[in-house]
């Protein structure tokens, strides 16, 4: 033991005897010093580190609420496909192993097709927001946010701020489940042989709105007039120069609903498009309201006055030039318009003349017409250009 205790001193420096250096300093109290001092270490490390990930957290934690309040607002005043990019299959194989995770459960899918990436240069331009090194992915259609690298909390690593504390939960989630999906007029604006369709009191923010015309295997092929409705926001559609019956859809980006009725029909509309009318000798007052989907109520058609007799007013209504087949009975079985004076109809059918009757009123001297006048009682005031 005094061999040890002179050990000791000597690497201590104390040149007291061995009798002295046993009374200046214990093996035990040398031996309690030193682990007092390996816990102080011990514990100074564990509550850096501890620090350390309080403070990652709270950052990521509040740049991640950030990025969830400009998601919010895109989704209900914007058009989402502006920000971001498409993922690639590297950012959808990481974001698979995400959603794998047991820390976190989320709602949407790799295949969703709502879903744009962001890296740090997207998170400052596109949702102008600084200082922000991480990669994230976005589904405007559930509104989580996701950051691909995470942040690691007491533990774990957790990939979104809903889960950690002073977290916020989706807006989403706090929103009425059950939305009504429904579309108010679909009026007609028709310029003689183009036309377009504007929707109004549309019900939902974040729908997609399409409309159709039936193909021969009576499907509806679809064209989208906007992938993002605002409610009660009017919506109008790209030119239209085809005849035909067209259909309307709304779907809501969030629910996944449409506004088709109990027996899956969408609202519809029947469009004929017509030479517009040309004024002519002594004709004045044409009406600019005026279309044709109707055959059977003229008075949405295009009238005019001959003003010649003051005292006796004349009036013309405008019969645009077209094609008609009869059935077997000598019945009418089609009645189509006629686009100028081709012999294509305004939904795109060419005419045949061994199967198709085009009036002899729409020739003249061989001359071809668009269109004629002809004579009537009195026009009718009700006339609009709703379909």
């Amino acid at each position: 033991m005094n061999k040890i205790l002179k050990y000791i001193c000597n690497s201590l420096n104390i040149t007291q005897n061995t009798t002295k250096c046993n009374k200046g300093i214990t093996l035990v109290a040398l031996i309690v010093t030193i682990i007092v001092m390996l816990i102080i270490a011990t514990t100074t490390i564990y509550i850096g580190k501890e620090n350390i990930d309080n403070s990652r957290m709270v950052s990521f934690v509040a740049y991640m609420q950030t990025i969830q309040a400009k998601v919010d607002f895109i989704v209900e005043y914007d058009d989402y496909t502006k920000y971001g990019n498409t993922l690639t299959d590297s950012n959808k194989s990481v974001l698979q192993n995400i959603l794998n995770s047991k820390n976190e459960s989320f709602a949407t899918t790799v295949d969703s097709t709502y879903l744009r990436y962001f890296d740090s240069n997207n998170i400052k331009n596109d949702l102008e927001i600084d200082n922000i090194d991480d990669e994230i992915v976005i589904d405007f259609n559930t509104r989580e946010v996701i950051s691909l690298n995470g942040v690691k909390y007491e533990g774990n690593t957790y990939y979104s701020q809903y889960y950690l504390p002073d977290g916020q939960a989706l807006k989403q989630q706090t929103e009425e489940i059950n939305r009504v999906v429904e579309i108010g007029d679909i009026i007609c604006n028709i310029d003689g042989l183009n036309a377009t369709f504007t929707i109004k009191n549309i019900t939902i923010t974040n729908g997609t709105l399409s409309y159709g015309s039936m193909n021969k295997n009576n499907e509806i092929k679809w064209t989208t007039i906007t992938n993002y409705t605002k409610n009660g926001e009017d919506v109008t559609s790209k030119n239209i120069s085809t005849s035909g019956t067209y259909y309307f859809k709304l779907v809501d980006n969030t629910t996944g609903e449409d506004n088709a009725d109990s027996e899956g029909n969408y609202p519809l509309v029947d469009l004929r498009l017509a030479n517009e009318p040309k004024l002519q000798g002594n004709l004045t007052d044409l009406s600019t309201n005026y279309n044709y989907s109707n055959l059977n109520d003229s008075s949405k058609w295009a009238f005019a006055t001959d003003t010649t007799n003051s005292a006796n007013l004349v009036y013309y209504v405008w019969i645009p030039r077209f094609a008609y087949k009869l059935n077997t009975s000598g019945k009418l079985e089609k009645l189509h318009f006629i686009r100028g004076t081709s012999d294509e109809t305004t939904s795109g059918e060419y005419i045949k003349t061994s199967e198709w009757t085009i009036p002899e009123v729409f020739t003249k001297n061989e001359i071809q017409k668009t269109g004629v006048w002809v004579k009537v009682n009195s026009p009718n005031q009700t006339r609009n250009r709703y379909c």
